[in-house]
């Protein structure tokens, strides 16, 4: 058989060939109101059940790779399912930035559900992909077995207005980077929506070099942001921490908690602090002993990516070869604790 993986770059959309694993793209998973979001499931092709992994994504779930972290991850056992968030590329709906619970819910449910699925559905990714798990963990999906955070935020206010500073390169550059979806997705509704998109080249100077420095903050009209991405206004017109944030307080939902986690990050991570939160939170408050006892961390020296045995460097500063760290192998052995079904 042969998987085909559909990534960022048309020349790169071609069958790249895998014997042992099969991929499905764009499966249509209904959420509670009706709104249809899309996943691809990279699976063994060898018959029976097996555990899940998801990663739920607003940044395409289209591979960098033909060899992808889903293909090594499905080929350690797992069916791994990689799904647009609302509003975003290939699935349905209007997004609102973070508010991702009760679509976390139901697609943790729909997962358990395929019959390749064995009714066990772990959660895992970075960043955005880091929230969404915490978001939906205190809802008590049925099915949710395990999360692998890495780069959490505890308090959406504390990490937009970090020491009470509106964190501007984060804030900023990200809205823009997703309004150009939302403009594609409302100017051409029959274009290819499944791939890569981001600032060009262009804009990336721009942003540098004139929209980081407009004042005041909520006059910018770059890219037509108010249009495109009316929640960069949200936030801005939150200032100081009240009912609008509670929505994203995830330390605040601590005690909901029943599920084992492993925390990653970096001491140069902009989540740093917040993922050090969720950790000693949960370890104090997670609603059950079992929870409690199973958070787990791992701290090193990196930025906000997931390090690899190759990630020795921040800048012109080396650390050396102890510093590369394979957080790939630590997810398949993770999982494969509290979902022992799987095996290479």
């Amino acid at each position: 058989l042969l998987a085909v993986a559909a990534i960022a770059t048309p020349a790169a959309r071609q069958a790249v060939p895998d014997p042992v694993v099969v991929v499905e793209t764009n499966l249509e998973a209904r959420m509670r109101d009706g709104v249809v979001l899309r996943a691809d499931v990279y699976r063994p092709v060898v018959a029976g059940r097996r555990p899940a992994l998801l990663q739920r994504t607003p940044y395409s779930k289209n591979p960098e790779a033909p060899d992808s972290q889903y293909h090594r991850l499905a080929r350690a056992g797992f069916v791994v399912v990689v799904q647009d968030t609302r509003g975003r590329y290939m699935s349905d709906g209007v997004a609102v930035p973070h508010d991702e619970g009760a679509d976390g819910y139901d697609t943790i449910e729909w997962v358990a559900q395929r019959p390749y699925v064995d009714g066990r559905v772990g959660m895992f990714g970075g960043s955005y992909s880091a929230t969404v798990q915490l978001l939906v963990a205190p809802m008590k999906p049925p099915h949710l077995a395990a999360l692998f955070p890495s780069a959490s935020y505890a308090s959406r206010y504390d990490m937009v207005f970090q020491g009470g500073a509106f964190y501007l390169g984060d804030g900023l550059s990200w809205n823009l980077g997703q309004a150009k979806d939302v403009r594609r997705r409302m100017l051409e509704p029959g274009a290819h929506r499944d791939g890569e998109l981001g600032l060009t080249p262009e804009e990336r100077t721009q942003l540098r070099e004139q929209w980081y420095w407009h004042l005041p903050l909520n006059s910018i009209e770059a890219l037509q942001l108010r249009r495109y991405a009316p929640g960069y206004w949200d936030l801005l017109a939150h200032p100081s921490y009240d009912d609008f944030w509670m929505t994203f307080d995830v330390a605040a939902r601590h005690p909901q908690f029943e599920v084992p986690a492993y925390h990653l990050t970096g001491w140069y991570d902009s989540l740093l602090n917040g993922t050090l939160a969720n950790f000693s939170g949960l370890r104090a408050h997670a609603g059950t002993e079992r929870a409690r006892r199973n958070q787990r961390l791992i701290v090193g020296p990196w930025t906000h990516a997931r390090p690899t045995a190759a990630t020795t460097k921040i800048g012109d500063v080396d650390f050396g070869p102890d510093a590369g760290f394979d957080s790939e192998g630590l997810i398949v052995r993770w999982f494969q604790h509290w979902m022992p079904a799987a095996h290479s």
